[in-house]
Formats: structure tokens, C-alpha cells, sequence
């Protein structure tokens, strides 16, 4: 079931994509170089992701997660985060978003946040939690702190990949674990 695989997953480390042979297939026939990506063959997964505006001209980022399934068949989900300007405080995630389960623009969603980390190694990255939606209460509306680094979506973006291998992202995994603040 592709709700528990990512219920499974919990949290993943998504990194500024500097290898030009990864891409983002943002439809069948069309495909770009990801600007973020993320993969661990332990675990089972690849995420890549652009940055995208939406129909009213919001900056956020679009996210493709590929997943085994308790099959070992691979899932695909579409996702997005966005900048979250209901921060208060540095416990509060940086972005906030969601993963659909089906594919479907109206169907059932697990809720994504993400906070930016720096890592020695690693550099500018987002830990990303995956879980269930829950009913908020009383929310009111706060200022955006995001800062800069490589997930400022206001900040143009450089197309100019290095060359980097795809196992440096796992060496970042391992390095850092998940540094998630639950």
C-alpha cells in the first residue's frame, strides 16, 4: 500500500542536485535536469525535484518520490513544498507541502514539512517529514523567515550542474542521519 511505504519512510534528506544526469520528468516527453534529489537504494527510494510556479504564480518546489511498495514494486507519488509563512519560531518547518496518494489533484494526501539544514559535508539541504494530516486549530498568520542558500525560491537558480556521483547523496544520508526536530 503506497500510504504505509511513505508512512515508512517518515523523513528524507533532499539535496541540492549537482549531477546533470539526474532528471525531473515533468510530464511523458519532457524531461529537465533535477535541481534537488535524494536516493537511497536501502531504503528504497529516489526523490527529484524542481522548482515550479503554480497557476497564481507561487514559487514551490515539485517533487517526484519513487518508492518500493512491500512488493518491491516501485511507486511514483507527486508532491509539492511550499514555503511556509506561518513560521515562528526555528522549530516550525521552513516549508510545508503535501504528497498525493493516488496521483490525483483531489485525492488522499500525507503531509509533507521540511526544515533547512547546513551539513559540513553535505552543504544547504531540506530533512523532510512525511506523516498524516492532522486538524489545526487557531492558526494565525506569521512572517516568512526562510533565509537564503539554495532552497531561497525567490533567488534565481543557477542551471550549471557539477559533476558529483549519485552515491555522494547517500554518503550525506549516512553523515547526518536525520537531524528531523520531533
Amino acid at each position: 500500500m503506497s500510504k504505509q511505504s511513505l508512512l515508512t519512510l517518515a523523513n528524507f534528506n533532499l539535496f541540492k542536485n549537482t549531477n546533470s544526469e539526474i532528471e525531473f520528468s515533468r510530464s511523458k516527453d519532457d524531461r529537465v535536469p533535477a535541481a534537488y534529489s535524494s536516493y537511497d537504494k536501502q531504503k528504497g527510494y529516489d526523490v527529484r525535484g524542481i522548482r515550479a510556479k503554480s497557476g497564481t504564480g507561487v514559487s514551490y518546489i515539485r517533487l517526484s518520490i519513487a518508492i518500493a511498495n512491500s512488493d518491491g514494486q516501485k511507486e511514483f507519488h507527486n508532491g509539492a513544498l511550499f514555503v511556509n509563512d506561518k513560521k515562528e519560531t526555528e522549530k516550525h518547518p521552513d516549508f510545508q507541502g503535501s504528497v498525493n496518494l493516488d496521483n490525483k489533484q483531489d485525492g488522499p494526501k500525507l503531509r509533507l514539512s521540511a526544515w533547512k539544514k547546513t551539513g559540513p559535508k553535505s552543504g544547504d539541504y531540506l530533512s523532510v517529514s512525511i506523516q498524516e494530516f492532522k486538524e489545526q486549530t487557531g492558526s494565525k498568520q506569521r512572517g516568512n523567515t526562510t533565509g537564503g542558500g539554495a532552497f531561497d525560491l525567490d533567488e534565481p537558480q543557477a542551471n550549471g550542474p557539477a559533476a558529483q556521483h549519485e552515491h555522494e547523496h547517500e554518503e550525506a544520508l549516512d553523515a547526518f542521519g536525520d537531524p528531523a526536530p520531533f
